[in-house]
């Protein structure tokens, strides 16, 4: 039962709530209800009339004694708890912000190099299944064969992904059932979309070539650029020129003038532009830089060197950065 102004009302809630393993702890001071069951804390939020919990962290009892646990508080701004207990004082509890889905797809087939946004809380991947951050939600049976590193949304909304050839397209009208393709004369490793600009990355072996499409028909590239290198990223620099990360270097690529001029030599490994409008070139195994009037500012290592070689740059709502790369994630 909910009483909202002075009225009772009857809801369909988790059965978790008339669990008789279930502890309910209510914090009056700050307006917080939260259920302990079997080492798990869930906090309870009701939100337009539905009466939802959310799983917060699982404790094992060597972790806490919840027979003597008297007061729960979640900190939302640094997504930690703090236990009040009789006989252990004061215990805080730092909750992960990375999540392990829960899924009965094979172990050799869970390697994913790229994703997309999938609704409001969700991602699609290559092979076409849509996770959120606990579980499996859905399988759209892509290719298992098709390529792991491409794949993006055209300006219908349907889904775009590169395999020999052709420029497959996965229709959002059919619930991304049906599939129609273009035909390329080049085989496509990979798709780069940036603001309304397509550019395919074509040939497994040098001369390898980057066609680039004002477009997403796919039917005749505005400019075909043969490259001796290939091409690992291309990001939209302002409305003429791209910038473009290859093995050899970093270049900017008019696309009026159809001139290439060359920024760096470095091994180019991502290029991210932030919302600020910065934009920060990720090198492989030298550093990550901010791109300032066309050259490159170096920034400073981390003690460990673990950010010589990082896999992207993320910005928080508070304007700090994160790291990811193999086996760490760095905060700065």
């Amino acid at each position: 039962m909910v009483a909202k102004n002075g009225k009772l009302s009857q809801l369909n809630a988790d059965p978790l709530y008339n669990d008789p393993q279930s502890r309910i702890f209510w914090q009056q001071l700050n307006d917080q209800v939260f259920i302990v069951n079997q080492g798990k804390i869930y906090k309870s939020e009701y939100i337009n009339g539905v009466l939802k919990l959310r799983f917060l962290v699982h404790l094992k009892n060597s972790e806490i004694d919840f027979g003597t646990m008297s007061s729960i508080y979640y900190d939302k701004e640094y997504n930690s708890l703090y236990l009040g207990t009789y006989n252990q004082g004061l215990c805080i509890v730092k909750i992960s912000a990375f999540h392990i889905p829960k899924t009965e797809i094979p172990l050799e087939n869970r390697i994913y190099y790229t994703a997309l946004p999938f609704g409001e809380n969700s991602i699609i991947n290559t092979q076409g299944r849509v996770f959120d951050q606990n579980t499996l939600l859905n399988d759209y049976h892509f290719s298992e064969k098709d390529n792991n590193f491409s794949i993006a949304y055209d300006e219908s909304g349907n889904i775009i992904y590169p395999k020999n050839n052709k420029i497959y397209r996965i229709t959002k009208s059919s619930g991304f059932k049906k599939t129609d393709s273009v035909t390329v004369d080049k085989e496509v490793l990979a798709i780069f979309k940036e603001k309304g600009i397509y550019a395919l990355q074509l040939q497994r072996n040098p001369p390898y070539f980057l066609n680039i499409y004002p477009n997403d028909q796919f039917k005749i590239p505005e400019y075909s650029l043969p490259c001796l290198s290939p091409i690992n990223t291309v990001r939209s620099l302002d409305k003429d020129n791209l910038l473009i990360g290859y093995n050899n270097g970093l270049f900017i690529f008019s696309r009026s003038k159809k001139t290439l001029q060359q920024i760096s030599s470095l091994t180019i490994k991502n290029i991210v532009n932030t919302p600020d409008g910065n934009f920060w070139i990720i090198s492989r195994g030298e550093g990550f830089y901010l791109l300032k009037n066309n050259e490159l500012i170096k920034m400073p290592y981390d003690d460990n060197g673990y950010i010589s070689s990082p896999h992207n740059v993320l910005e928080d709502k508070k304007g700090f950065f994160g790291f990811p790369r193999t086996m760490v994630c760095l905060k700065c």
